[in-house]
């Protein structure tokens, strides 16, 4: 391409109108758009907790963190995170295996609340004592937990449970992330409109 010294000029115009635009208070303004974007990241991934896992409580939820890492003029670095010990196999599912001699309780219809939670969380022998007793089914398969009062099936004991990536953080930051670009965007364009008016003007 070829540019005349018009264009020369226009061009170098329009790079320092950036450069300004980038000054401490035009970034301000960008930072602003970012942190909007994180504060509804972090709000989606909350939600995301509650209603794609089947928890109990809101300690899921509420461990979960939107912050800037680092902040100078024209770079700034955030991260969205959980600080729960449980969050990491939610997110990303893996194996839980039982300690050696022991077994994970799974729980069946009849131990599950009307939103699909286990109704006795904890240890057995400390939240429901002699509630239960253990069979093995006469198929040779996993021992089985039975209400005593019932007679019904409430658990089965397993070695190891496989849990499925839920995703719930990576889906609010896939969500938001286009619009967190289209929001900085339009912000920096607001910016480069407002300089350029401002330079007409003095002119």
């Amino acid at each position: 391409m070829i540019v005349t010294d018009a264009d020369t000029k226009a061009i170098e115009e329009v790079v320092i109108s950036l450069k300004e635009a980038m000054s401490s208070v035009g970034w301000a303004k960008i930072r602003r758009s970012v942190l909007v974007s994180g504060a509804k990241m972090e709000g989606a991934a909350r939600n995301n907790a509650r209603t794609l896992l089947n928890v109990r409580t809101g300690q899921l939820s509420g461990s979960i963190h939107f912050e800037v890492t680092s902040d100078t003029v024209g770079t700034i670095e955030t991260r969205l995170f959980s600080d729960a010990k449980h969050a990491n196999l939610r997110e990303e599912g893996g194996i839980v295996k039982a300690k050696p001699g022991k077994s994970l309780r799974v729980p069946l219809d009849a131990a599950k609340t009307a939103g699909g939670v286990d109704r006795l969380p904890g240890p057995l022998r400390v939240v429901a004592p002699g509630m239960f007793k253990m069979i093995i089914p006469d198929d040779g398969g996993n021992p089985l937990l039975i209400n005593v009062e019932t007679d019904e099936p409430w658990y089965v004991l397993v070695p190891q449970t496989t849990h499925k990536p839920a995703h719930f953080m990576k889906k609010a930051v896939d969500a938001e992330l286009e619009a967190m670009a289209e929001r900085a965007a339009k912000t920096y364009e607001l910016m480069i409109t407002e300089k350029s008016t401002e330079a007409a003007n003095v002119g």
